[in-house]
């Protein structure tokens, strides 16, 4: 006896049966839809992976684990950098004052010079600004004596106050401030005052001359 596509019963069976199982295989059901299809597993990992894993980062052979170690290096020598350089500042300040009796003496003062102490460069802008001014004062008596006009020795004269002014100040500097001496404050502003005056009238009589001669 055939079945309606002219194959035997048994025959039909036996290929139904293959059929359901390739779908199966396949993650379908019999009626050929995917709404029961398995899904895909996920791979489960184990502390022998995670072991792994970590051995390999840090390794040296991979180049994951070679710029690990690159970068624990630098982050382990650049700390120390500065605290090194600031040693071999002052090793080599050691030895300078142990080689010259000079440096060491001054090394010393360096270090026992109290907070308000001013530095080395104020210092040197304070002295060059008092020498400047000299200087200034004799320039002027000297072209005075050339020109022939007395009045520009009038402006050395003018100028001498405020000369007194910086030495005020030199002088309370070089005694650290010393509360003793804050007079020198008031007697610095007192002469700075008198000296603007002081050389304001000797360049008015310079010019008045210089009119007089037109």
């Amino acid at each position: 006896m055939r079945g309606w596509c002219g194959l035997r019963p048994g025959t039909l069976r036996s290929l139904v049966a293959a059929d359901g199982q390739q779908r199966r295989g396949r993650g379908q059901c019999n009626h050929g839809c995917i709404s029961h299809a398995k899904r895909p597993s996920m791979p489960i990992v184990t502390t022998a992976r995670v072991k792994n894993s970590e051995q390999m980062i840090s390794s040296t052979d991979s180049p994951i684990g070679a710029h690990a170690q690159q970068e624990k290096h630098r982050n382990t020598t650049t700390q120390p950098r500065a605290v090194s350089l600031g040693g071999g500042a002052l090793l080599l300040l050691q030895i300078a004052a142990l080689s010259s009796p000079e440096v060491g003496h001054a090394a010393g003062l360096l270090a026992g010079e109290p907070s308000n102490a001013l530095s080395l460069p104020t210092w040197a802008i304070h002295t060059s600004s008092v020498i400047e001014w000299a200087i200034a004062m004799s320039l002027m008596w000297k072209y005075g004596e050339v020109s022939g006009n007395e009045r520009w020795k009038g402006m050395t004269w003018g100028m001498l106050p405020c000369l007194g002014s910086a030495m005020c100040a030199c002088t309370w500097h070089f005694f650290y401030n010393a509360p003793e001496l804050e007079f020198l404050v008031a007697l610095q502003a007192f002469l700075t005052i008198v000296g603007n005056t002081t050389c304001w009238i000797a360049a008015y009589r310079i010019y008045q001359s210089s009119v007089q001669q037109q």
